[in-house]
């Protein structure tokens, strides 16, 4: 997306509302909107996680399942407060990096890592602000179904720090097909 396309509409604690992409809140710095490249390759990415790595397995399937069933109620804490929908956003930008190295390592064909490339692993410091980020949304309302859905979710992360891709990968794929 060019600058000259992005009509700001607002700005909302770091975010921008661009009117050519649905006026929703996109990440905003003064030098550049988050442009359309960027957006698309995050959705793709979550695309290409639920379908090639959580869609494999039990656990993960079960995690899809759990996702469409909270992603509604998520999404109207995010609405509330979008201070909230800001840590959203820019928490996702901090693990896209990890969850993209997932999806590749669940592809036979780029399994083999380049000479001196350091595995990603998802850090202690990632698993903690997911972890203040869901404990956030949960706090939001007054929902006690989403509340345990949502420890359910910190329980299965827990399992994840520490472990690179290819780790947990095999931790998803342990015993369910």
């Amino acid at each position: 997306m060019g600058e000259a396309k992005a009509v700001t509409r607002g700005l909302h604690g770091g975010f921008a509302i661009v009117k050519g992409l649905g006026y929703r809140l996109y990440p905003y710095t003064k030098s550049r909107f988050c442009g359309e490249k960027d957006l698309g390759t995050t959705y793709q990415s979550q695309i290409a996680f639920r379908d090639l790595v959580l869609n494999t397995s039990q656990i993960g399937r079960r995690f899809v399942k759990l996702y469409y069933r909270i992603n509604p109620k998520m999404l109207n804490a995010a609405r509330r407060n979008p201070t909230l929908l800001g840590q959203a956003i820019h928490t996702w930008f901090i693990i896209a990096p990890f969850v993209q190295a997932v999806v590749a390592a669940s592809d036979s064909e780029t399994k083999e890592r380049r000479p001196g490339q350091r595995p990603i692993r998802f850090t202690r410091a990632t698993h903690q602000r997911l972890i203040r980020l869901l404990r956030a949304i949960g706090n939001e309302g007054k929902d006690k179904t989403l509340r345990r859905d949502l420890k359910e979710v910190e329980a299965e992360l827990r399992r994840y720090v520490g472990q690179t891709s290819e780790e947990v990968l095999r931790t998803l794929n342990r015993g369910s097909r």
